[in-house]
Order: structure tokens, then sequence, then C-alpha cells
């Protein structure tokens, strides 16, 4: 299961990466002007600060976890920027504790992980807001740390005009497997609020 959850992640990427190269583009456009390039942007350098996209936010939803345990909230915070068009690199340090239905022990864990994803364009209402990648990093819990891997997928909608700083709202979803455990994997859907600079 987990090999082939890793099989998923890096098809997936390979996928946007390869229409991405494909996709057709106004090179002169503007790389914050998401209405002026197709829903696969070309592959282009950042053209001034701008284009990076640097941003934080703060999220908070559901982590849901396999087996015998309860739903529970997870808080976090994220950052994050865009050092090449169309693709994004970033962070999320996460938290969450869920109760176990057959054990006194909770399962309590507390994630970094750090985020490659491919930022989709074009004209199309929330796709052009939207984001697919892969996550990975140290997972810590009570007795231990593990190796975490997450395919991701999210949107970042503005809530005011985008021309400078903005604030967005958002969502993402990730789920969360353990490479090097047998514990349980889990499944996340957060609301995101971020700034963008």
């Amino acid at each position: 299961m987990k090999k082939n959850l890793f099989a998923i992640s890096v098809s997936t990427l390979a996928l946007f990466f390869a229409a991405s190269v494909n996709a057709q583009t106004d090179p002169q456009s503007d790389v914050r002007d998401e209405t002026r390039s197709g829903t696969f942007p070309r592959p282009m350098r950042v053209d001034g600060p701008g284009g990076y996209r640097p941003s934080v936010g703060l999220k908070m939803g559901v982590a849901n976890p396999e087996g015998s345990y309860d739903s529970a909230a997870e808080v976090g915070v994220d950052v994050g920027f865009q050092p090449y068009v169309p693709f994004g690199f970033g962070a999320t340090f996460a938290t969450s504790k869920n109760a176990s239905q057959t054990t006194a022990q909770d399962l309590e864990r507390t994630s970094i992980l750090a985020r490659g994803t491919y930022n989709f364009g074009g004209s199309t209402p929330i796709i052009r807001h939207s984001w697919v990648g892969v996550a990975a990093g140290p997972v810590f819990r009570r007795d231990g740390t593990d190796l975490g891997l997450a395919p991701v997928a999210g949107f970042d909608v503005p809530i005011q005009d985008p021309g400078g700083s903005y604030f967005s709202l958002g969502a993402d979803a990730k789920y969360l497997a353990l490479v090097n455990s047998d514990d349980s994997d889990s499944l996340t859907v957060t609301g995101v609020l971020k700034y963008w600079f």
C-alpha cells in the first residue's frame, strides 16, 4: 500500500510536469495575471519579486486516522512561495490528537512536512487557484518519529483584489502515510486563511 502511494504521488507530479511543458501560453504575460495563461502554465522563470508569491497561512481542519480512532481537530501553520512558474515549494507544521476507541492511549502527532506543488492557471473559477503536489517529512509521536509521505491538493481563492498583498480563503486535503511504520495512515481536510505578500 505504501509503495503504491509513493508511486501514485510521483506519477501525479510527473504527469502535471509533462502537461505543463506542452501547454501553450503567452510568454509576455505577467506571472500574476492568471487569466492570460492556460490551465497548465508553461514553465518559466519568475519575472520580478511579485512572481515569487510568498505566503503564510493558518490552517484548521479535521484529521481522520485509519483504525479505531476518533476524528479530531488538526491545526497548523503553512508557508510557501513559487520559485519557478508554475511550481511551488512550502512547508507545513501541524498537530493533532485523536482519541482511541479501544485503548487508553491517544494518537498524538506533530508533523513538519516540506511540500512541492504544481499550481494551475487559466481563467476557470476555482481551478485557476488550485494546486496538487506531494509532501514529505518527519511525523513526531509520543514514542518515536516516523517518515510521512502525502499526496496533497487544494485551492486558495483571493478574498480581495490580488493586485498587491492580499488575503485568500481556501482548503486542502492530504493523505498522510507513514513510510517506515505500521501506524495508522490519516486523511486530513483543512480550511486555510493565507496572507500573500
